[in-house]
């Protein structure tokens, strides 16, 4: 659950960093407002986007069928345990309590525009409806409604403000608002949403200001009409356009000078920030293939057998041989002790049961680390390891990780494995190697 809140974050202060940067000044208002959108849209989808292409894990020892592990009714592990995760949890807990009071504020918000419109006939005007208001309250527009007391304003100055929230509403400025009550919900505790309100509001008005420029109206009266114009003391909600704070700004932008084409570049220079945060910020959900030796069984002693992962690896030529080759080791009738076999005549037996049994044992004895499922974190671990000989398990290590707990704890069932009846060659025992996926999913998908 942190990396849903986390990366966002991260990827929104970036976002709004280059925005400050090279977009802020600039009176692009309509690339401006999609840029700032794009950036909240794509900083909440982050976390469920994958660019990683799929990887292959090259291994030539033999397959054991993999294992799922769920997160239900996981045992909390000695190693899992501790302040840490009672810290997590506090600081989730914590995290839905304000998400939930941000969005109980919305629903009152919600609340209190449908009770102005209650009871009352509202006008219509061209594709909007005008509801009068009898309280001291500055005009505002939510979806195609406009808000305002009548009374307050003269005719001329009435007429200018019914044409600023119709611009809102033909550029439904209302999704923008709504969007930013869901980013504040989900991420209340990131000081930048805070600055991604302000911005986007003051776009708003920039948009709605310039548009009601743009049918003739003077700049001198419509900027008089601003700085004249009473405000009401009560504040309804962000949707509220004739804010005090904002009116410096707007007067500012009216008479700031389009940029030159040339400016536009700049909204060019800020896709390397994306393609970064896409590659940085990516889940490790790559798909993963395994090729394995598992069907030299069925090869004949004239096939060639590839490198063994790890091998040669100075020399980009394959090294070839065959799998006769392999089986038996040359010039003794014994297995050299750092010898490694992959495919044997006879192959390990673990307790009787073979594979099955080691399955078995592996989904009996594996725990799902806590913070791993209190963080939201699952994947595929491959382990590879060596039944020696001696019938012990030697040499366990990572093919292919996921998380330092999810692997700690592969690790630590297989190593604790009990000796398996080695496996023969020619009758006699030698070391075979072995890969082993893992997978860690937090909710079995039988599971209704």
């Amino acid at each position: 659950m942190l990396k849903w809140i986390i990366e966002p974050a991260i990827s929104l202060g970036l976002f709004y960093l280059a925005y400050t940067f090279f977009l802020k000044k600039v009176a692009f208002f309509h690339a401006n407002r999609v840029y700032l959108l794009t950036a909240i849209i794509f900083s909440l989808l982050l976390p469920h986007i994958s660019f990683s292409p799929p990887v292959t894990i090259a291994t030539y020892s033999h397959i054991i069928p993999e294992v799922t592990v769920t997160g239900q009714n996981h045992v909390e592990s000695p190693q899992a345990a501790g302040s840490g995760l009672a810290i997590s949890k506090v600081l989730i807990i914590t995290y839905l309590i304000f998400a939930a009071m941000f969005a109980i504020r919305l629903a009152i918000r919600l609340l209190r525009l449908s009770m102005l419109t209650a009871g009352k006939k509202p006008k219509k005007y061209n594709n909007a409806r005008i509801v009068s208001l009898n309280s001291n309250q500055a005009p505002f527009s939510f979806l195609n409604y406009i808000f305002i007391n009548e009374a307050l304003y003269g005719e001329q100055e009435k007429q200018k403000i019914i044409e600023h929230e119709l611009v809102h509403i033909n550029q439904y400025h209302t999704f923008d608002l709504l969007l930013l009550e869901l980013l504040t919900i989900i991420q209340w505790f990131n000081p930048v949403v805070w600055l991604y309100r302000r911005s986007i509001l003051e776009i708003h008005e920039y948009l709605a200001d310039e548009g009601v420029i743009k049918k003739g109206t003077d700049i001198s009266f419509y900027r008089s009409m601003l700085l004249n114009l009473q405000l009401g003391t009560e504040f309804m909600s962000p949707t509220c356009n004739f804010n005090k704070s904002l009116t410096i700004n707007r007067v500012r932008m009216m008479t700031t000078i389009k940029p030159a084409g040339w400016n536009r570049i700049k909204f060019i220079l800020l896709l390397p920030p994306l393609v970064f945060l896409a590659f940085m910020c990516t889940k490790n959900t790559e798909e993963i293939s395994v090729l394995s030796d598992e069907h030299a069984i069925m090869r004949t002693a004239d096939d060639p057998v590839p490198q063994q992962a790890g091998e040669n690896d100075s020399n980009d030529e394959p090294v070839t041989g065959n799998l006769a080759e392999i089986i038996q080791p040359s010039g003794t009738e014994e297995a050299k002790n750092d010898e490694v076999f992959f495919i044997v005549e006879d192959m390990p037996d673990f307790r009787g049961g073979g594979q099955i049994a080691f399955r078995q044992y592996i989904a009996e004895n594996l725990r799902y680390p806590e913070i791993a499922a209190n963080n939201g974190i699952e994947g595929r671990v491959f382990v590879q390891f060596t039944v020696k000989a001696d019938g012990s398990v030697a040499d366990a290590n990572i093919a292919r990780g996921v998380d330092p707990s999810l692997d700690r704890e592969a690790l630590r069932v297989v190593m604790n494995s009990p000796e398996w009846t080695p496996g023969k060659q020619r009758g006699q025992p030698v070391n075979v190697a072995f890969t082993f996926p893992i997978n860690f999913v937090l909710k079995n998908e039988d599971t209704p």
